[in-house]
């Protein structure tokens, strides 16, 4: 026969793994909300940075370093919106919400791919071959514009429905887009910004880099 005590205690053992798991993903979500917060800051220092920067080009006519720090503001700047987006979705209770910011994540990664590739092109990769070290930055550049053209590759067709049905509304179809907005899951968006990222954090050391050798 069980002991009150025993059964008490067998009883009470859910309520404490419960009231355990709670105060852990507390702690955790406060680490995650710190990190974050943080990881914005060095962002938005970086961004003034580089556009103090890009004036000095400017008041000295320096065009091409203009445009070269034109791509990093730009890069920055996505890199900022990302982490922005991930942020309140992390923390967004309301589930349409997080949808609704699930689907502008989206949108900004079908169009941040294409511009990416747009503004690495051809001229440049002309701007970046004429600086020291040219041939080591453009070897840095064509594994930045690989991994983008595989996330495009294989996240395009996802990406481009949500975006027209749901961002630039080409099609005015009401049913194919609640079904759309409906299947859009937070957490799949999520680790597709964490693959957008992959080549994207890798623009960071590379514009440290192109920095370097301008000066």
């Amino acid at each position: 026969m069980v002991s009150k005590k025993a059964e008490y205690s067998t009883l009470e053992l859910p309520f404490l793994i419960r009231g355990f798991l709670n105060i852990y993903f507390q702690l955790r979500t406060i680490r995650i909300r710190r990190k974050e917060i943080s990881r914005l800051k060095a962002l938005e220092d970086a961004l003034n940075t580089i556009n103090e920067e890009f004036e000095k080009a400017s008041n000295n006519n320096e065009n091409d370093k203009m445009k070269i720090f034109n791509v990093s503001l730009f890069m920055l700047t996505v890199e900022y919106d990302v982490s922005s987006l991930k942020f309140m979705i992390l923390f967004q209770m309301d589930k349409w919400n997080k949808k609704y910011l699930s689907r502008q994540l989206a949108v900004l990664m079908y169009e941040a791919t294409d511009d990416f590739l747009e503004l690495l092109g051809k001229d440049y990769r002309e701007m970046i071959k004429k600086l020291s070290d040219g041939e080591t930055l453009l070897q840095m550049l064509n594994d930045i514009i690989k991994g983008l053209n595989e996330f495009k590759k294989k996240n395009r067709l996802i990406l481009h429905e949500i975006r027209n049905y749901c961002g630039a509304h080409r099609d005015k179809n009401g049913h194919k887009q609640l079904a759309l907005i409906n299947s859009v899951e937070s957490n799949d968006m999520l680790d597709l910004a964490a693959e957008f990222m992959i080549p994207v954090s890798k623009m960071t050391p590379y514009f440290s880099k192109v920095m370097k050798a301008m000066t």
